[in-house]
């Protein structure tokens, strides 16, 4: 019946061709290389095949100092389970970065796509609804909901301009920073803006029609539509 390769034999047996290969093979082909060794003729003196286990560390043992290579046969057990445990250490700390770094990658790439889409990032569900309760209080018969209705037209303006990331201490100062490159409906943003400091600052003293403020929602509708924000 074949035997069945089980995952401690097949990582015994990869440490230990390792081992070959890194303690056998390349010191050995090294040694061949330089012809060094005790006596006048080297232990190894041609490279046509690879340098057996047995014969390096028959090497090992003629050229190490007395004591030497006994202290190092005693301690080679304790070197491989070290090694192992730096290995793994090693490995665990290199798949953590690996994973910090997928993370922050994802971090950034969601950052650069909401700059880039800033409108599309936005809550435009929650936009739309707001947009929903204004235009009720603008359809109302009550002057002050139509007050109302423009000042908080006025608010998602605000947050409008903060979404394309426009700065600015007042609401006059981020527009003034759009240009009409960036801001098609700029000039229609101003009038509206002009219609609310009116009725900001003079309140109810001022007079306003049904015609007023239905003017002044539709130019708040077109500049929002120009950035599908309702």
């Amino acid at each position: 019946m074949q035997d069945h390769v089980t995952l401690g034999g097949g990582l015994q047996d990869l440490l230990r061709f390792l081992g070959e290969v890194a303690f056998a093979w390349i010191p050995g082909t090294l040694a061949a290389i330089m012809g060094t060794g005790v006596g006048s003729n080297p232990p190894i003196s041609i490279v046509n095949e690879p340098v057996g286990y047995g014969d390096f560390v028959a090497y090992v043992q003629s050229i190490a100092a007395p004591g030497y290579y006994e202290s190092l046969f005693n301690c080679w057990a304790t070197f491989v389970i070290i090694s192992i445990i730096i290995s793994l250490l090693a490995a665990t700390f290199l798949t953590y970065c690996v994973i910090m770094l997928v993370e922050v990658r994802e971090r950034e790439y969601r950052h650069f796509h909401t700059m880039a889409h800033p409108v599309a990032a936005h809550d435009v569900p929650r936009s739309q609804a707001r947009w929903g309760r204004i235009v009720e209080e603008a359809m109302s018969d009550n002057p002050q909901k139509w007050r109302l209705a423009i000042l908080e037209a006025a608010i998602m303006l605000n947050a409008l301009l903060d979404t394309l990331g426009h700065r600015g201490e007042t609401m006059a100062d981020k527009m003034r920073e759009a240009t009409r490159e960036q801001f098609n409906t700029i000039d229609l943003a101003w009038d509206a803006h002009r219609m609310r400091n009116r009725v900001a600052h003079e309140g109810e003293q001022m007079t306003i029609t049904e015609r007023d403020v239905r003017n002044t929602i539709n130019l708040y509708q077109r500049v929002f539509q120009e950035f599908n924000f309702v």
